[in-house]
């Protein structure tokens, strides 16, 4: 988890959401438009935001989703 202005998000974090954007400021254009929509306080450059990745440790036994 890290805690940084929104202008420090990396491509690599945001490629890494899969939601197909096609490079960072697209990244940024949707994420402004949704955090404005959802009645929040406005993303702009200097915003602290909070990024976190999370990576699949395994498939617990028994597990019904595909690996």
């Amino acid at each position: 988890m890290l805690f940084r202005k929104a202008r420090r998000t990396t491509w690599e974090h945001a490629a890494a959401e899969g939601e197909g954007d096609a490079d960072l400021d697209a990244w940024r254009a949707v994420h402004r438009r949704f955090w404005s929509g959802a009645g929040s306080t406005p993303v702009e450059d200097d915003t602290l935001v909070v990024c976190l990745a999370f990576r699949a440790a395994g498939r617990p036994a028994g597990a019904a989703f595909p690996a």
